[in-house]
């Protein structure tokens, strides 16, 4: 190239410069801006993040509550440790919370067999006592029983000891009746016998 020709094409060659590092000027800026925004906005997540972790370490989680100035890698470490623990302790609280459940059941199932066993006890007894009032009054009835039978059969020796009596003393009476009577009839004198027995032989 002869000179004529570099100094009409440096003016270009400037513009073209120019305008490249405005553009990159500007997408330095846009990136800058970015990531000021982005910093901006991980900032309260990283501290919302540092507070949860240091809520759950003092909960008894082992993961660690996170420094200021950590890389992203160690954040997403931690959040991974973090989830996984979370899940664990999931895991566990519905473990212990069937536990519970399991163990409140077998609560009330004793308590609930406990009343019935305090039921039956006192229906057992009330059930002895209907026994035993029953076999009271099945021994009063044969007590009963007995005695009407001795009473029955004792009316029943006096009826027939009446009836005997009675038999005897007018057996008695028809016999004293009768001799009474042949005692009364008169009797004849020897010699009107011999002539009533003459009279009968002629």
């Amino acid at each position: 190239f002869s000179d004529g020709s570099v100094s009409r094409a440096s003016p270009s060659i400037h513009a073209n410069i120019e305008a490249d590092l405005c553009s990159v000027r500007n997408d330095l800026f846009e990136e800058i801006d970015r990531r000021t925004r982005a910093e901006e906005a991980l900032l309260p997540m990283q501290c919302r993040f540092q507070w949860i972790a240091r809520q759950l370490f003092q909960s008894g989680l082992s993961s660690p509550p996170m420094q200021p100035g950590v890389g992203v890698q160690c954040d997403v470490d931690s959040i991974a440790q973090l989830c996984q623990e979370v899940v664990v302790t999931r895991f566990v609280f519905e473990a212990v919370e069937v536990g519970l459940a399991h163990a409140e059941a077998q609560a009330a199932a004793e308590a609930a067999i406990k009343v019935k066993n305090h039921e039956i006890a006192r229906l057992r007894d009330r059930l002895q006592y209907y026994e035993a009032v029953n076999r009271e009054m099945s021994q009063r009835n044969q007590t009963a029983v007995e005695l009407s039978r001795r009473r029955r059969l004792k009316m029943r020796m006096c009826v027939w000891g009446c009836v005997g009596l009675s038999i005897t003393m007018g057996a008695s009476l028809l016999a004293y009746s009768y001799v009474t009577h042949g005692s009364k009839t008169p009797s004849l004198p020897s010699s009107e016998c011999h002539d009533t027995s003459l009279e009968k032989s002629e």
